[in-house]
C-alpha cells in the first residue's frame, strides 16, 4: 500500500512468508527440548523491515529476541532444516502442491550427538507427515548416520571410479 511503502505483491509475500516462519517454528520447537522459536524481526531496519525478511530467535535460556546469525553452525543447520520443512508443509497446504522426497545434503557434521537426534526426529515428523510415504533422502559422510539409518546407498572412491553398495 502507499503508506506503508511496500506493495501488494510485496505484502502478500510477507502474509505467505509469516505462515512459512510460523510452522519452521512448530518445528524447531521440537529440537533442544523446546528451546528454541523462530519469529520475524520486529524491529528489522531499511530494506530488511520494508520486505519482513529478517528472522529472529526467541532463545528460551535468554531473554528477548536474537538475531538468527547469532546460532552456532549447529543450531543455523536445524533452523535452516526446520524452515525448509515448513515451506514444504505450507506449499503443500496452501498450494495443494504433493512434495513426495526431500534430499539433505551436508550440515550433519556441525551437529552434536543429541543436535543430530534431534535433526532426525525433525526429519522423520516430516516424513510421516506424508502418510509414511514421503522419502528423505541425507547426502552426507558423517558416520553416525550409519548406526541410525539402515536403508541407504553407500558410494565408496576406488581407483577405478566410484561403487555403489544399497543396505536396505
Amino acid at each position: 500500500s502507499p503508506r506503508s511503502g511496500i506493495s501488494l505483491p510485496r505484502f502478500v509475500m510477507g502474509i505467505y512468508f509469516q505462515h512459512i516462519v510460523e510452522e519452521a517454528s512448530r518445528q524447531l520447537q521440537k529440537v533442544h527440548g523446546g528451546r528454541y522459536q523462530m519469529r520475524i524481526a520486529s524491529d528489522a531496519s531499511g530494506g530488511a523491515r520494508l520486505a519482513g525478511l529478517e528472522l529472529e530467535v526467541l532463545d528460551s535460556t535468554h531473554a528477548g529476541a536474537r538475531p538468527v546469525k547469532s546460532l552456532s553452525g549447529g543450531e543455523t543447520f536445524l533452523a535452516s532444516l526446520c524452515l525448509a520443512i515448513g515451506l514444504t508443509t505450507r506449499l503443500q497446504a496452501h498450494e495443494g502442491a504433493t512434495i513426495n522426497a526431500m534430499f539433505v545434503d551436508e550440515g550433519f557434521g556441525s551437529l552434536d550427538r543429541s543436535s543430530l537426534e534431534d535433526a532426525l526426529e525433525v526429519l522423520n515428523v516430516a516424513r510421516a507427515g506424508h502418510a509414511g510415504r514421503g522419502l528423505v533422502g541425507i547426502i552426507s559422510h558423517v558416520d553416525a548416520l550409519k548406526e541410525v539409518i539402515s536403508s541407504r546407498i553407500e558410494v565408496t572412491a576406488d581407483p577405478k571410479g566410484s561403487r555403489l553398495t544399497v543396505r536396505v
